[in-house]
């Protein structure tokens, strides 16, 4: 029997029993954008290092695309948060998650110590921070801007976004439906 909380809120135990339910739901609509607070972060690491949990690889899809929401939007502060949460961790074994946590440090550096970054930085950044598990959903490199900057375009049908970077001193932005001029 299908259930649903309904809550924007959940505590760490609600979290804890959905997880392990797959006839649960938070809520009816953008579950997974519920759980994208820090206060979840420890609870959604542990959920996805669990091998028997039938929910871990969404916890994980859930860790990752708030981390790439936090990266995306320059929040050093909320990262550097995410890392004392995890470096305190014990459970930092699997490999999805070690990987996942060094790309989210490497993005973090950039955002603290911004230097000149290579091609393959230039791609590696662009992956980290557009991809969406989709793998026909990737960004595609158009080229170099007339500012230096090098552009990606991420297709959805309906719409285009553009991912720009800078490779001199490892910057991004976005620019949703329209490119810079």
């Amino acid at each position: 029997m299908i259930r649903c909380l309904e809550t924007f809120s959940p505590t760490i135990e609600q979290v804890m029993d959905w997880a392990y339910d797959d006839d649960l739901y938070l809520t009816s609509q953008d579950e997974d954008l519920v759980l994208h607070a820090n206060k979840y972060v420890a609870v959604l690491f542990k959920l996805a290092s669990q091998v028997d949990c039938p929910k871990k690889d969404y916890c994980y899809s859930i860790l990752y695309h708030y981390a790439q929401d936090l990266m995306m939007r320059r929040d050093a502060r909320a990262l550097q948060e995410i890392f004392s949460i995890i470096i305190t961790d014990k459970d930092l074994k699997d490999p999805q998650l070690l990987h996942w946590f060094s790309d989210v440090q490497w993005v973090y550096q950039l955002l603290k110590e911004p230097r000149v970054i290579t091609e393959d930085e230039v791609n590696r950044l662009t992956f980290l921070l557009t991809d969406n598990f989709d793998i026909t959903l990737r960004a595609v490199k158009l080229g170099e801007h007339s500012s230096g900057l090098v552009e990606f375009a991420k297709h959805y049908g309906h719409y285009t976004d553009y991912f720009y970077v800078d490779p001199q001193v490892g910057d991004w932005k976005i620019s949703k439906f329209k490119r810079l001029a």
